[in-house]
């Protein structure tokens, strides 16, 4: 099994935040619900651009607190709001 990257944990916390299933995420992103588990799983760590573009306009999120470059806040895996930073 394949480890969770900061991504994979920020996506997820901010799908279950949005109370989002992986299936409804896949379909109002546009992506295949296979190619979104594979994100959330770590299986896919460098996801396409699209696939950012796409899931961070569904979760209502900039692309930059997706990926955790906002400096101002991202979601730790409990769901809580925290720096970045703490993330490496």
């Amino acid at each position: 099994m394949e480890q969770q990257t900061p991504l994979a944990i920020r996506l997820t916390c901010l799908r279950r935040r949005a109370q989002l299933s992986l299936s409804a995420l896949a379909r109002q992103s546009g992506m295949q619900r296979n190619t979104l588990w594979a994100i959330e799983t770590g299986r896919t760590p460098h996801p396409r651009c699209d696939h950012i573009v796409a899931l961070a306009r569904v979760l209502g999120v900039s692309t930059d607190t997706l990926l955790g470059l906002d400096r101002q806040e991202a979601p730790d895996a409990a769901g809580a709001l925290r720096s970045p930073a703490a993330y490496y």
